[in-house]
């Protein structure tokens, strides 16, 4: 089931869609960052119910979690380039990316303001803030300490630190924190990193991570919740036997720290996302695990698919010999009272 994994298209184009012929001004065009799960969730309404809706497909995407789509010089979904119009333009995606970034290059004078020490916010205030990500050379000529790590929480917002400057992270954590507080219409919480004149996802561990991954588990939170609705309306009507397992916010009773759990559950078929922490249940035995010690144990049982956000499906569970190595990794482990 394609549903729009950026690293499982080879083309980085989004789906088939059936949008009206009407064709658009290209000279106004301009690109305009969405999240891929908007492009997911589309993509699988569109098999639920059947809508034939104009939309812009992506053309690109930017990390794991940012897709690039056309507009006709405006904002708002009423602008979006369909695929059908870029396809009467005679314009390969590659070319129409192209002549959107010389338009938008042509207005995206450097418009750059300090917020604190080493971290700074973008005032266009046109509403393709984020979208002068694409413009990398703008953002490389900051004043930052190390490479620059970047996040664009809302279409309004481009906030800029160097990743080598703590202090200015931690402020990038906030400030992203802040925006995506204040917004209904939330775009990123992934930060990305320019190296070499390219985005790619800023990871990392340890305490000063821990505020950018809280950011990351909330949208992914969201966004597992709605893919989780989609999924089982989808299989409700296919018959299939599926459980999309729930991706579900806790917290440690010792440390106070967030994590995230899911559910394996014994006897189905199961899709599951990838969280901190995994619980498998079955008639007889509660087991709950780190995802990357169980994953060392029976990842061979978890098929990747082409979901978006990630999620694998495990047709059997662990066998007997298989959950003795489990619980000897887990976190707790105890029989179901009958």
């Amino acid at each position: 089931m394609g549903l729009l994994n950026p690293f499982n298209r080879a083309s980085g184009v989004g789906p088939a869609r059936h949008p009206s012929p009407e064709t658009v001004d290209l000279k106004a065009m301009l690109p305009a960052l969405r999240s891929w799960w908007s492009f997911a969730s589309e993509a699988l309404s569109d098999r639920i119910f059947g809508t034939e809706s104009p939309c812009a497909p992506a053309v690109s995407h930017v990390g794991s979690d940012l897709g690039v789509a056309l507009i006709a010089g405006q904002t708002g979904s009423a602008s979006a380039i369909t695929g059908m119009q870029l396809q009467a333009s005679d314009l390969e995606a590659e070319a129409a990316v192209a002549l959107a970034l010389d338009n938008l290059t042509a207005r995206s004078a450097s418009a750059f303001e300090t917020l604190k020490p080493g971290l700074f916010a973008s005032r266009w205030g046109d509403g393709h803030d984020a979208a002068r990500l694409l413009l990398p050379d703008l953002v490389a000529a900051l004043p930052v300490t190390g490479d620059p790590v970047a996040m664009v929480p809302t279409r309004e917002r481009l906030l800029v630190a160097g990743a080598d400057d703590a202090d200015a992270l931690a402020a990038l954590a906030d400030a992203a924190a802040e925006a995506l507080s204040k917004t209904d219409q939330p775009l990123s919480a992934q930060p990305l990193r320019l190296r070499d004149g390219q985005w790619m996802d800023f990871a990392g561990e340890g305490e000063a991570f821990a505020p950018f991954l809280d950011l990351m588990r909330g949208q992914w939170t969201r966004d597992y919740a709605e893919q989780k609705q989609l999924l089982d309306q989808l299989h409700a009507q296919s018959g299939d036997e599926v459980v999309v397992a729930s991706y579900a916010p806790m917290q440690n009773r010792n440390t106070g720290r967030p994590f995230c759990l899911t559910f394996w559950v014994d006897g189905f078929v199961n899709l599951l996302p990838r969280a901190d922490s995994i619980v498998l249940k079955s008639a007889t035995e509660v087991i709950v695990a780190p995802w990357r010690a169980m994953t060392a144990v029976v990842g061979h049982r978890l098929a990747s698919t082409d979901h978006y956000p990630v999620r694998y499906r495990a047709e059997a569970f662990p066998s007997a010999a298989e959950l003795v190595q489990l619980r000897a990794v887990a976190t707790l482990a105890k029989p179901v009272k009958g």
